[in-house]
C-alpha cells in the first residue's frame, strides 16, 4: 500500500478533521458492565476495548495510579544528556544542535518553559509517553516547526490509541476471541475511521511518534502492566462494594413479617416500615407489623483489610514496581536491609523503562531532526539518560583522593564539579574560604642524625643505652619514645 504524503508542519488527525468514528465510545466500560470474565476476554484480544478499560482502572484505583507514577518519576527525575557519535568536531557540532533544539525550540521559540505546570515541553512529552508502561503503546502525531536556521518539533500531540491498528491487511483492525490477530505492521488509521479523505492508508512514520512497551511476538501493542492487575482491581472494587453494603446494614438486617395472600400494597409498607427502622431514628408502624432484626456475628472489617490491602494491594505493588515496601510501608514491619533490596529491585524497574524510552526516542525523535537538519549521511548523536547509581560522594572524595595524593595522578577540575554537582566558582571572589592553604611541613622528630646524637650524649653520661635500641629507634621512626630500661 502506497504512504500518502503529508505536510509534516500541519497537524494530520486533528479533532476538527476526523470523520465519525462509532466504534470508540467513551462508555464502553459501562455498556459491557461490570462481568469480569467478559473484560477480561475483551482485554486479551481487543486491544482498542482495553484502552478504555485501562484507562477506567487507573482512574478509580489509586494504588494501581501511584505505582505507575512512581515508576514514570523515577525516569523523569533522571539526568539527560546527549552524547555526540564521535570525537569529531562535525558530530560534537550536531550534539550541541540538538541539545539546544530540545531545550530551548521545543514547543516553539521563546516558549521552553511551561508556566502552568513549571515543565519543559520535551519533559511533558516524556512524561505521556511512559504511559505506555501501563497501556502497552502511547501514540503521538509530531508537528515540525520552522525557524530561520532549523526544523524542530513545535509539539507532540498524543492520540487515542483507538484510533490505529497496526499491520498491512484489512484483518489486522478485526482481531477476535477465536483468531487473535497479531498487529505487527506499520501504523495504519483503524478501519472506520477517515480524515478528510484519508481513509486506512499507511501513515509516515516520521510524522508519528510510537512508542511499544515490552513487544511480544513483534506485536505492536506492547505487554501493558494494567492487563496484570486487571483481577486484583476488580477484586477490590467488588469487595469494596460489599463492606460498603455491611456498612450500611448497621445493626443487622431488618425483616418485616406479614401474613400470607397479603396485598402487594401491604407487602411494600411492610418493606417501608423495615426501611424506616434501619434508617431512622424514630419510626411509627401498624401492630400487625412483626419486625426482627438479625444481627451480624461476622467481623468483616479484619476480612476486608487482608482482602483488600494485604492481597490486592500488595499484588497490584509486586506486579508494577517488583515489591510492595515502598509502595506501601513497612506494614508488618521491615528493615533497613530489607528496604536497601527493595530498593534496588525498584531502581531495576526504573533502569528498564529509561533503556525502553531511549532507544524509541532516539529513533522517532532524534533521528528525524538530525535528517530534517543535517540530511541522510549525518551521524545521530545518542540521548541517554543516566539511570545507573551515583556512587556516594564521600567514597568518592576518598577515591579521588588517594589518585591525586598517592598515585599522583592529575585530575579535571570540570570533572570533578560535574561528579560532585558543584557549580565552578565564577572568579577569585566568588570563592568560599578564599586560596586553600598548602598543609605545613613537619620534620620527623627523630630523624637519623638526632637518633646518633642522643645516642652519644647517653654514653658519655653514663646511661644505659644499646646499639640494638638504636637500630630499632630508626626502624620504627613514628614512635616518639622508648625506654631505656
Amino acid at each position: 500500500m502506497d504512504i500518502k504524503k503529508v505536510d509534516i508542519f500541519e497537524e494530520v488527525l486533528a479533532s476538527d478533521k476526523l470523520g465519525t468514528f462509532g466504534a470508540f465510545s467513551p462508555y464502553i466500560v459501562e455498556n459491557l458492565g461490570d462481568n469480569p470474565g467478559i473484560l477480561w476476554d475483551r482485554i486479551k484480544w481487543d486491544p482498542w476495548t482495553a484502552m478504555s478499560i485501562f484507562e477506567d482502572m487507573e482512574d478509580k484505583d489509586s494504588t494501581l495510579f501511584s505505582c505507575l507514577e512512581k515508576r514514570r518519576d523515577g525516569v523523569l527525575a533522571l539526568d539527560r544528556h546527549i552524547k555526540p557519535a564521535s570525537d569529531k568536531r562535525q558530530d560534537k557540532k550536531i550534539a550541541e544542535f540538538i541539545e539546544e533544539t530540545l531545550k530551548d525550540f521545543w514547543g516553539g521559540t521563546g516558549a521552553s518553559l511551561d508556566a502552568a505546570s513549571h515543565e519543559t515541553p520535551f519533559e511533558s512529552f516524556l512524561d505521556e509517553a511512559l504511559e505506555a508502561v501501563g497501556d502497552g503503546v502511547t501514540i503521538g502525531e509530531i508537528i515540525y516547526g520552522n525557524a530561520s536556521d532549523r526544523v524542530f518539533i513545535e509539539e507532540v500531540k498524543f492520540k487515542p490509541q483507538q484510533l490505529f491498528a497496526f499491520g498491512d491487511t484489512a484483518l489486522a483492525s478485526f482481531s477476535t476471541s477465536l483468531m487473535r490477530y497479531p498487529q505487527t505492521g506499520r501504523l495504519h488509521l483503524r478501519a472506520g475511521v477517515t480524515v478528510e479523505n484519508f481513509t486506512g492508508e499507511e501513515l509516515p512514520e516520521l510524522k508519528f511518534f510510537v512508542f511499544s512497551y515490552r513487544t511480544r511476538k513483534s506485536n505492536r501493542w506492547g505487554s501493558p502492566l494494567k492487563r496484570k492487575c486487571f483481577w486484583q482491581t476488580w477484586i477490590k472494587r467488588n469487595g469494596v462494594k460489599a463492606w460498603l453494603r455491611y456498612a450500611e446494614k448497621g445493626s443487622g438486617t431488618v425483616i418485616a413479617r406479614y401474613n400470607d395472600g397479603a396485598a402487594e400494597k401491604e407487602r411494600d409498607d411492610a418493606v417501608s416500615a423495615a426501611t424506616a427502622v434501619q434508617e431512622q431514628s424514630a419510626v411509627a408502624i401498624p401492630k400487625k407489623f412483626l419486625l426482627d432484626v438479625q444481627e451480624m456475628v461476622r467481623n468483616i472489617g479484619t476480612s476486608h483489610k487482608e482482602l483488600v490491602d494485604d492481597y490486592c494491594n500488595a499484588e497490584i505493588s509486586r506486579a508494577v514496581v517488583g515489591q510492595t515496601l515502598t509502595g506501601r510501608g513497612s506494614d508488618g514491619g521491615g528493615s533497613r536491609a530489607l528496604g536497601e533490596v527493595h530498593e534496588r529491585v525498584e531502581s531495576k524497574k526504573i533502569e528498564k523503562d529509561a533503556k525502553q524510552i531511549m532507544a524509541f526516542v532516539n529513533q522517532r525523535i532524534i533521528r528525524p531532526l538530525v535528517f530534517l537538519n543535517f540530511g541522510p549521511g549525518a551521524k545521530c548523536p545518542t540521548w541517554t539518560l543516566e539511570y545507573e547509581q551515583g556512587e556516594d560522594l564521600n567514597t568518592m572524595a576518598e577515591r579521588y583522593g588517594k589518585l591525586r595524593k598517592d598515585v599522583g595522578l592529575p585530575l579535571s577540575k570540570k570533572h570533578l564539579y560535574e561528579a560532585f554537582q558543584t557549580p565552578e566558582p565564577e572568579d577569585e571572589a566568588d570563592t568560599l574560604g578564599g586560596e586553600t592553604p598548602e598543609p605545613e611541613k613537619t620534620e620527623d622528630p627523630l630523624d637519623a642524625k638526632t637518633l646518633e646524637f642522643a645516642e652519644k650524649k647517653t654514653l658519655k653520661s653514663g646511661g644505659r643505652s644499646s646499639l640494638k635500641t638504636a637500630r630499632f629507634k630508626r626502624l620504627r621512626p613514628s614512635m616518639i619514645r622508648f625506654s631505656d630500661e
